[in-house]
C-alpha cells in the first residue's frame, strides 16, 4: 500500500502532510512535526512516544557533562562511577562506587584502616559536594566494621554541608574520632548534592 506525500491547508497554516491508506498520520508546520497517532518511531533502536509516555529500547543517554535544567521536574543527569575516598586516617586501600541520579547520590565505600591513633574527627571524602541545606544532607547508613568502638548501632554518618566529605558521629552528636575505627570499614548511603 503506497503512502502519499501532499501539501494541504489546515487551520489556515500551510502543512506538509503524510498519508497512509488515505489517512493523515503526520504533518509538519511551523511548530514542528506532529504525529496524529502520538507516536514517533526511528530505526531499529526505536524511540516511541505515545500518550505522553517515552519508551527507549536502547536506553537513555545523558551527556558526559551535565546540561542543567532550571526546571526542578526535569531529569537532566545520570552517572555511574568510581572514586578513591580520602580517609582522615591512614589506610592501605580505599575504594568507592556511586550512582548519581539528578541531585541524589547513592554510594558505597570500602577502606582498610592501618592506623587509628589520632583523636581527630573521622571523615571520608565523597564524589560530589553535598547540599548546604541541613534537611537535604541525608545521613548515611553504616554497613560494617570489624574493629574499633564505632559499631553500627552507635554511629551516625552525615554529609558535611556544602563539602565533598562525610563525618562519623556518636549518637549524642559528638564526633567519632580516628581512634574509634580500625581494620575493615564498609559504608553505604545517600546524600543530596548542592
Amino acid at each position: 500500500m503506497a503512502g502519499i506525500l501532499k501539501v494541504d491547508q489546515v487551520q489556515s497554516d500551510s502543512n506538509l502532510s503524510f498519508q497512509v491508506a488515505g489517512a493523515n498520520v503526520a504533518y509538519m508546520n511551523s511548530t514542528g512535526l506532529q504525529m496524529t497517532g502520538g507516536q514517533i518511531i526511528a530505526g531499529s533502536n526505536t524511540l516511541l512516544t505515545t500518550s505522553g509516555l517515552i519508551y527507549a529500547n536502547a536506553g537513555i543517554a545523558f551527556p558526559a557533562t551535565q546540561v542543567a535544567s532550571a526546571d526542578a521536574n526535569t531529569l537532566d543527569d545520570y552517572e555511574e562511577g568510581t572514586w578513591t575516598p580520602v580517609c582522615s586516617t591512614t589506610v592501605s586501600s580505599s575504594n568507592g562506587t556511586y550512582v548519581k541520579i539528578g541531585n541524589i547520590v547513592l554510594f558505597s565505600i570500602q577502606c582498610s584502616i592501618t592506623s587509628n591513633a589520632s583523636g581527630a574527627a573521622f571523615t571520608l571524602s565523597l564524589p560530589f559536594a553535598s547540599s548546604s541545606v541541613n534537611a537535604s544532607r541525608a545521613a548515611a547508613w553504616f554497613g560494617y566494621t570489624n574493629g574499633g568502638s564505632a559499631t553500627p548501632g552507635n554511629t551516625t554518618w552525615l554529609a558535611d554541608a556544602g563539602t565533598a566529605q562525610i563525618s562519623a558521629y556518636m549518637n549524642n552528636g559528638t564526633n567519632r574520632t580516628n581512634a574509634d575505627f580500625n581494620a575493615a570499614l564498609y559504608l553505604s548511603g545517600q546524600f543530596r548534592t548542592a
